[in-house]
């Protein structure tokens, strides 16, 4: 329970709100003033009381709510004990949010009801100004930028009436046209930086239903979509014409999905339209289980291994059984949770050596339910266990503030006005500091020391080039980058300095009509050459101008030869879909999975161990024991590495020597020395853009590296507060990396950064890439296995990112993401996009949806829940509105759409006519028309469930109720009423 006293809504009303002591369950809320700001005193009090809530710290399971007299919401306590409360104005208008940490969010608003100024509990907030007709007219955020809206149409086309037809920042004018219907039919977005080109325009073609049928884009090339009756998409054709098509079952399920080389996924469902069977083109067939609660509880995958799931009472999951195709109890795993919170887990590898089989870890959280740290054992083949933990710390509005490391270092995170953040402490070091913005969205970066890094962005975000300074003014990065009318890399120009010595690379990429890149020519100090790669109608790579013959595949998109002749590499599958073994020219590979298709061994094919590796249950690889180098030679000496992994990916990782003996078990070791640990953005995507490391370099001794990464988030330099450089990538097109260094000495190190594409980690040994659900290679540009959620991910199982390398990345190995406005929004600190929040067609697949800048709301306990919960979900039901190969902002507008209206109209209280009974039935009619618009939501956007909607329904639905009671005990009111009616 909350004590003391928040004051709020300086200068319109002033409020506050009393906490009983401890131990009285007690409040009062006292406001005065002229909280409408209409000339109306509206000064009293209101008492209300609260329900003794559980200990607050508790494993309740219930939830309990408190309500005002007129049935607004004004406590809510968790099943742990924790309490939100909310002070309502005299026309029932949230004033403040109190969190169960103290935070207070504040609202003020003008005479006719809307919001004006809101501020969060770090009192960063956003001023809105409005027109005479109540629509948005200018938001200016902390900074002061200035995004205006207009609703004028100079060129006497469509308009609508709640959606603007401009919306104009310093850098970007977004114009919008609308057809007779009020459907947004184009959109056209001018940079109007000095680095600007030509408007960006798309448009939308609906049918007489009012659904989408063609979608043009920048270049004018059109995609298109057909439906059934029922309004369910059966046709999607892509801008190649490679047309993917979609058949129902009489309830709606997708039950077949041809490709666009008629290829067909199978799908079945129970009584209950729970899918029960998949069947892949080539017939390998996963079945699916359920208890009466619609759990899953059986998942038999097409080599007949097994896996059992076992939940409690709250449909929480609380164990996970792993079997083999022989019934053999391979690995198991059990969670516990605090109401959504997952607060410790524990596994079993009993494919694993005696005493080296289990491993667990402890979460916990604050009053907000906000994870601030966790604690991973590992089994230690020395004998003792050994264990790596981290912390966070929050500020009132749930900002990261903190990181501290597993050997105490704590990062310190400070922000802007705006939000963003503004500077990375780091103890005995110095500050990682924001020296300029552009709208919001941090353009110089001052490193400890005294070095810089200059960012040029334009008006969409992107990152037109980039500069890396010493602290004596020597350049060692330059970076300049052109994109095209959908945001698709054109051209990209670096040159690195190193002592004193510059290289160059220059590439020029090309597209076709789909994005999809086809052709890189590169030219300067690592390559002067044209590669061409020819692409089938799903993007697998059919021919490279670097090998000679064709690339064949299976109808499941297996690569199954890359080229022919004596160059040629050939690989073999199992029936799940994994890639068991590599033959390339002087060097063949086998692979081993478990029961859930994570790579547990690499062996070559005279029986040599290569490497092993093991998992938590959440499916971060948490040690690897490595054996070989990539050459397949015996190391000097074999090490066993260790994981640790916070909300934005890698955080640590240390290094033990290990010895086998002629079994191939571990027989000695020394103690795990940590070796490096990671310094991300707070809430960024998975190992995706670090800011740091700090690692061992070549004298052994630990070196602060300051990382500069490229448009997509991946590291291009390290340097050091002297501005050395320590460590250098270049890549190519996929993701191979040439590493550039200079001989190290005393004076001057090195350091080991295995980092790559975001999200991707190098392995030595396999040359592959570690990228969380799976495993990737460059130089086949694609994934080893197919992918864990099937054709949510994509059209094609196996494709990375649909070929389109640079304008999308894919940090967890399931599904690809945005483009540069991303990560640039984590750079600068704010909003992916920040002020083009409104681009409804996302360049490239970019600003809106993928995620919301770097402060993506995640809570890591839920985080970590809700992917189990995903994780468990069978994949493929679903409609083809779910296809990324159907491009899905087509539906990500329209709910944006629907979402404005739903706001526009119930965001606004209806207005009061003075007559205390007349005022109560319309807001209780207001309600029920945002129960029924909120319910259109629903079931138009979310048809598999959307769990923030329904509870914000039931919410609503509460109120209403309490209104209705109200209104029905209030006789005079109900008389009155009836003779009106009369």
């Amino acid at each position: 329970t909350l004590l003391g006293t928040a004051p709020v809504i300086e200068g319109m009303a002033t409020l506050s709100v009393s906490f009983g002591t401890p131990g009285a369950h007690a409040v009062r809320a006292e406001y005065s003033g002229d909280a409408n700001n209409i000339g109306l005193g509206s000064a009293g009090t209101v008492d209300f009381s609260v329900s003794t809530p559980p200990a607050p710290g508790g494993s309740g399971t219930t939830a309990t709510y408190q309500y005002d007299r007129v049935g607004n919401t004004v406590v809510r306590t968790d099943p742990r004990g924790y309490s939100q409360h909310t002070v309502y104005d005299a026309a029932d208008r949230p004033l403040m949010d109190i969190n169960a940490v103290g935070g207070v969010r504040q609202q003020r608003y003008n005479g006719l009801g809307l919001p004006v100024l809101v501020s969060d509990a770090d009192g960063v907030g956003q001023q809105t100004i409005y027109d005479n007709f109540g629509r948005v007219n200018k938001k200016i955020d902390g900074f002061g930028n200035a995004k205006e809206y207009s609703f004028d149409l100079p060129d006497g086309s469509f308009g609508s009436l709640d959606s603007p037809t401009e919306i104009k920042t310093a850098s970007l004018t977004q114009k919008y046209r609308f057809d007779a219907d009020e459907r947004l039919s184009s959109q056209q977005l001018l940079d109007t930086t000095a680095s600007g080109g030509a408007a960006r325009v798309q448009s939308l073609s609906y049918d007489l239903a009012g659904r989408v049928i063609a979608r043009t884009g920048g270049y004018g090339k059109v995609e298109k979509f057909a439906y059934n009756a029922f309004g369910k998409r059966t046709e999607s054709a892509d801008r190649l014409g490679g047309k993917t098509l979609i058949r129902y079952d009489a309830r709606g399920n997708v039950i077949d999905v041809e490709n666009a080389k008629g290829a067909h996924y199978g799908f079945e469902y129970d009584k209950a339209d729970r899918l029960v069977k998949e069947v892949k083109p080539l017939g390998q067939t996963t079945r699916y289980e359920y208890d009466a609660g619609g759990n899953l509880l059986r998942k038999t995958d097409p080599l007949g291994r097994l896996q059992k799931y076992s939940y409690d009472a709250q449909n929480r999951l609380t164990e996970v059984q792993y079997l083999g195709a022989d019934s053999s109890l391979w690995q198991k795993a059990t969670f516990q949770w605090q109401d959504t919170l997952l607060v410790a887990w524990e596994s079993w590898d009993y494919l694993r050596p005696e005493g080296q089989q289990q491993s667990s870890a402890t979460l916990s959280y604050d009053e907000e339910g906000r994870k601030t740290g966790e604690t991973v054992s590992l089994p230690n083949p020395a004998g003792a266990r050994y264990s790596m933990s981290y912390q966070y710390g929050y500020s009132a509005a749930s900002r990261k503030t903190k990181i501290v490391w597993p050997d105490g270092t704590e990062l310190q995170y400070g922000y802007a006005a705006h939000g963003g953040l503004e500077r990375v402490s780091i103890p005995g070091t110095g500050s990682l500091s924001v020296g300029e913005y552009q709208e919001g969205v941090a353009t110089l970066w001052q490193l400890p020391g005294g070095g810089t890094r200059t960012l040029q962005i334009d008006g969409l975000r992107q990152l037109r080039g980039q500069t890396v300074k010493s602290p004596t003014q020597q350049t060692s990065l330059q970076l300049q980058n052109s994109f095209g009318l959908e945001s698709e890399l054109q051209r990209r120009q670096r040159t690195d300095t190193l002592d004193g010595a510059t290289s160059t690379d220059d590439l020029t990429a090309v597209h076709d009509d789909d994005q999809r890149l086809t052709e890189v020519t590169r030219k300067g100090s690592f390559s002067n050459e044209t590669e061409h790669f020819v692409l089938d109608a799903l993007g697998n790579r059919t021919a490279h101008s670097r090998t000679s013959g064709d690339w064949t595949y299976d109808a499941n998109d297996r690569l199954l030869q890359q080229g022919s002749g004596p160059s040629a590499i050939r690989y073999t599958y199992d029936d799940a879909g994994n890639m068991v073994r590599r033959e390339s020219p002087g060097r063949t590979l086998d692979f081993g999975y478990d029961a859930e298709n994570r790579l547990i061994w690499v062996r070559q094919v005279d029986g040599a161990w290569v490497a092993r590796y093991g998992y938590d249950p959440l499916g971060r690889r948490l040690w690897k024991e490595q054996y070989r180098d990539g050459a397949g030679l015996p190391l000097a000496q074999a090490k066993r590495s260790y994981y640790l992994y916070a909300d934005e990916g890698l955080l640590a990782e240390a290094h033990q020597v290990i010895a086998l003996d002629a079994e191939g078990q571990v027989t000695t070791s020394a103690a795990p020395v940590l070796h490096t640990q990671y310094g991300p953005q707070p809430d960024a995507p998975f190992t995706t853009a670090l800011l740091l490391a700090k690692t061992l370099d070549s004298n052994a001794q630990q070196q602060l590296a300051f990382l500069h990464n490229d448009h997509l988030g991946a590291p291009l330099q390290a340097t050091n507060s002297k501005g050395q450089l320590l460590w250098a990538a270049v890549y190519e097109p996929f993701g191979q990396a040439t590493i550039v260094s200079h001989t190290p000495s005393a004076e001057w190190p090195v350091v080991e950064i295995n980092l790559r594409l975001p999200g991707q980690y190098w392995d030595e040994e396999t040359g592959l890439h570690y990228n969380f659900r799976r495993i990737y290679s460059t130089v086949a540009g694609r994934y080893i296995q197919n992918d864990p959620i099937g054709l949510m991910g994509g059209i094609n199982e196996y494709a990375y990112v649909s070929g389109k390398p640079f304008s999308h990345f894919d940090p967890t190995g399931l599904s690809a993401l945005g483009d540069a406005g991303e990560i640039i929004g984590c750079w600068g600190g704010r909003v992916a996009g920040g002020a083009i929040g409104e681009v409804i067609f996302p360049p490239g697949g970019g600003f809106v949806g993928a995620m919301i800048g770097c402060r993506a709301g995640r809570r890591g306990g839920r985080a970590a829940g809700e992917w189990l919960h995903t994780k468990l979900s069978p994949p493929y039901q679903k409609d083809a509105e779910d296809d990324s190969d159907a491009p899905n902002f087509v539906d990500t507008f329209e709910a944006i759409v629907d979402r404005l209206r739903y706001h526009n109209f119930c965001d606004k209280p209806p207005p009061k006519t003075g007559d205390k009974c007349m005022d109560r039935q319309r807001k209780i009619d207001h309600k029920k028309e945002c129960i029924a618009m909120r319910q259109k939501l629903e079931d138009d956007h979310y048809p598999q469930g959307n769990p923030k909607h329904q509870r914000h329904i039931r919410a609503l639905v509460k109120q209403l109720n309490r209104l209705e009671e109200i209104h029905k005990e209030d006789r005079r009111c109900q008389e009155r009423l009836k003779g009106l009616c009369k």
